[in-house]
């Protein structure tokens, strides 16, 4: 059976696939938040301090990945406290990353918000030097990028089904995709768009090859399951979670943030970690290579890292932050009843360089099928 859609999917993702996920370390995370209360309202008067000063007015344009919640949120709140007029345009990291580069003549954007950090690799020329000034509040593992790249939440991987639609199927696992009764009832997100679906390719991958990238055993299994797709794949990691919300598909692998907000709102959804483990992955933001609104981008910059804004991904987003002693622990620990699996750092460049080969030969293996 041809597999119309492969080559797309996965030669795209060969162009921008750096390691699982943008992952932040797993392992090492949480550190030890003895410092309590006093520490972190010390830390906040101090960054509310700074933040009043840097208050300037004037505008910014920001590109985003994210989803709507976090968008709806912050960028209001981030006006209302800084006088700072936002222009947004959101959509997949691929496209937002693509549109950049091809405005580095004369850059519209002033900051890439959200995104996978392993897509932003090659694309690092467009982005200026900056580290925050809450930096050193950040957990270890999450600091500044060659600095350019700030940290600014992670996200773990949820298999998401519609309730009505799901009958008696199971689906607790990668493998319980190959289920025939869902073939064409799967929604993926495109790697030539969205993060989430190379990430979903590679973490499946990485797998069921004994968490290696020599060997055949994963891209086999990978083949199998864009069998299951039958041709499809979503526009962006948005559209897919929403189809399978709306009753259009019946399951998907998403972030977890995104699950979440459909169960607080009711939605008839369900979530499961994937039982093989999950591999968190990191979110970052840049700021724009000579941007018109530069100030402005490092007033943001700091705003997404502060310890008000770092609460917000832990109690209202649903996912995970990356600073130091907040509220979101206690959150964390009641969620992770769930298989992590401990990977190496993401900025390894051979390890790099063999996941783009790997999935270049899989890529060219499927188109000539």
């Amino acid at each position: 059976m041809k597999l119309k859609k492969c080559a797309s999917l996965v030669m795209v993702a060969a162009m921008v696939l750096g390691t699982l996920s943008g992952c932040g370390s797993t392992g090492g995370t949480a550190k030890s938040s003895e410092a309590g209360s006093a520490d972190t309202t010390a830390e906040s008067a101090q960054e509310s301090k700074e933040s009043k000063e840097k208050q300037s007015g004037g505008n910014l344009v920001v590109y985003s990945a994210c989803n709507d919640q976090i968008l709806n949120t912050l960028i209001p709140l981030f006006e209302e406290e800084t006088g700072i007029k936002v222009e947004l345009l959101a959509g997949g990291t691929s496209e937002m990353l693509k549109r950049i580069q091809s405005e580095s003549v004369n850059p519209y954007c002033d900051v890439m918000l959200g995104g996978t950090e392993s897509m932003f690799y090659d694309f690092m020329d467009y982005f200026e030097e900056y580290t925050s000034v809450n930096d050193e509040f950040m957990l270890d593992g999450h600091h500044c990028v060659q600095g350019k790249l700030t940290p600014i939440n992670m996200d773990s991987a949820v298999i998401m089904w519609n309730k009505n639609l799901i009958g008696d199927i199971q689906v607790n696992s990668y493998k319980d995709f190959l289920n025939p009764e869902l073939k064409g009832k799967i929604a993926l997100p495109d790697p030539a768009s969205s993060g989430n679906g190379v990430s979903t390719i590679a973490d499946m991958a990485w797998i069921y090859n004994d968490h290696e990238w020599e060997g055949e055993a994963g891209w086999n299994f990978v083949t199998d399951f864009i069998k299951q797709l039958d041709g499809k794949v979503a526009a962006s990691s948005g559209n897919a979670h929403k189809s399978v919300a709306d009753g259009e598909n019946t399951v998907t692998v998403t972030y977890e943030g995104a699950a979440f907000a459909y169960l607080k709102d009711g939605a008839d959804v369900a979530i499961s970690y994937p039982s093989e483990g999950v591999i968190p992955g990191q979110a970052v933001s840049a700021i724009i290579k000579d941007c018109k609104n530069q100030e402005n981008a490092k007033i943001f910059i700091d705003f997404v890292t502060s310890a008000e804004v770092q609460d917000l991904f832990g109690t209202e987003f649903m996912s995970r932050p990356v600073r130091e002693a907040q509220k979101w622990l206690i959150l964390f620990l009641t969620l992770t009843a769930l298989p992590i699996l401990s990977v190496i750092q993401t900025r390894l460049r051979n390890i790099r360089l063999m996941l783009l080969i790997r999935l270049m030969r899989f890529s060219q293996r499927c188109s000539n099928r």
